[in-house]
C-alpha cells in the first residue's frame, strides 16, 4: 500500500540517523561490495537485536 501524503525530508538534518542511545536493530554482513555481501551470504556475519548482540558467526550468543 502507498501514500501520496508521506511527509519528505526538508533537509539532511531531517533525514533519520543513528545516534548514541538508539535501539539496535541490524545485520552486520562482510563483503567488497554490497552485491558480494547479499548474493554470497557470507557466514560471517552479526546479529544485534535490542542492542544487544544475539547471533555471531551463524550461532546464537
Amino acid at each position: 500500500m502507498m501514500f501520496d501524503d508521506v511527509a519528505r525530508p526538508a533537509s539532511v538534518a531531517d533525514r533519520p540517523g543513528v545516534s548514541a542511545g538508539d535501539p539496535a536493530e541490524l545485520v552486520m554482513v562482510d563483503g567488497e561490495t554490497v552485491t558480494s555481501a547479499i548474493m554470497d551470504r557470507p557466514a560471517n556475519r552479526t546479529v544485534i537485536h535490542g542492542g544487544r548482540v544475539v547471533a555471531d558467526q551463524l550461532k546464537i550468543v
